[in-house]
């Protein structure tokens, strides 16, 4: 859900979905380092987060977190194949 409020502060909001506290923590420290307002609602089990974009307030990364963390795995080499030695019988 997408909110834009038209004008002088012009704004978009998003609403996350129920989640757990650890995750709920995870957005509202993502949404501080990108210039976000975060407000967590409701009460437990169905506790959400509203994110909020702000004209002039809040920044625009380069690039997604999920390229970012695509790029970080191709970057890592594959884990090596462990090798069983074979015993004669």
């Amino acid at each position: 859900e997408v909110t834009v409020v038209e004008g002088k502060n012009a704004k978009k909001s998003h609403c996350f979905p129920p989640m757990n506290r650890d995750h709920r923590r995870i957005i509202h420290e993502l949404a501080q380092i990108y210039g976000l307002d975060s407000v967590s609602y409701d009460n437990e089990p169905k506790r959400n987060v509203v994110i909020s974009a702000v004209k002039g307030k809040s920044i625009c990364p380069d690039s997604t977190l999920t390229s970012v963390l695509s790029k970080e795995r191709q970057a890592r080499p594959p884990q090596p194949i462990p090798h069983h030695r074979q015993t004669d019988r």
